[in-house]
């Protein structure tokens, strides 16, 4: 957290950009790789449904009571349920070894199962060491989502954001300035925060990660590191 920021300060602002985040979902509002954490949340999270649905069903409301009905054409329906059979029978594509190892191992949630069906194999890249990454393909242009793997007890650097970083706990634990998190606990921090997440002694962490912005480093290994970072 930023010096000098008292801890309920903190807590209250993750708390208050999830409440944000599961807003601007039921919305429509995210990115790709925004919905795609969100959506893997949700199957883990009856509250995070709850919300969802509420959120939905006010806007409904609002659309309801504020929106002149318009007529659709008279082949939109026949459209969408094409399109929808043509998806089907592309989606041929079965999880290689090493992402069916992968899915079992960590008992990833469904929505990114499916992601994973396009890769022909999962290749871990150490980002820093006891830290390794794999990025999720989406196509998603403005953020970034991976799935981070943390070994034991290993800290991650101390950084700050340059905006919203979006990390769902998928296995494991792991703790820092902001609370204790395990399995099924989506932690939405923003530039306000600065942190250092420290994985569970004896589980260690898998965890998937959205950017829209680089990390900022702090300490002596940010002035050293933080020019070369990438999202």
């Amino acid at each position: 957290m930023a010096a000098g920021t008292p801890e309920k300060t903190v807590a209250m602002i993750v708390k208050q950009n999830y409440e944000a985040l599961l807003m601007d979902y039921a919305a429509g509002a995210l990115n790709e790789a925004q919905s795609l954490v969100v959506a893997a949340h949700l199957t883990l999270s009856p509250q995070a449904r709850r919300i969802v649905s509420d959120c939905e069903a006010i806007g409904g409301g609002l659309l309801h009571c504020a929106c002149e009905p318009v007529a659709m054409k008279k082949d939109s329906l026949g459209k969408v349920l094409k399109k929808m059979e043509q998806e089907q029978c592309n989606d041929k594509t079965k999880c290689t070894p090493t992402c069916c190892d992968t899915v079992k191992s960590f008992n990833l949630p469904l929505p990114v199962q499916e992601y994973l069906q396009k890769a022909e194999q999962i290749v871990w890249k150490t980002m820093y060491p006891g830290i390794h990454s794999y990025e999720i393909g989406t196509g998603c242009r403005q953020s970034k989502i991976r799935l981070v793997q943390i070994d034991p007890g290993v800290k991650t650097p101390e950084h700050s954001h340059g905006g919203i970083e979006i990390t769902l706990l998928i296995d494991g634990a792991v703790h820092d300035q902001t609370g204790t998190y395990a399995r099924g606990d989506l932690i939405v921090v923003d530039q306000t925060v600065t942190h250092q997440p420290i994985a569970d002694e004896k589980l260690g962490c898998v965890c998937l990660i959205v950017n829209s912005n680089p990390i900022h480093l702090t300490g002596w290994l940010g002035k050293f590191l933080n020019p070369f970072l990438k999202r």
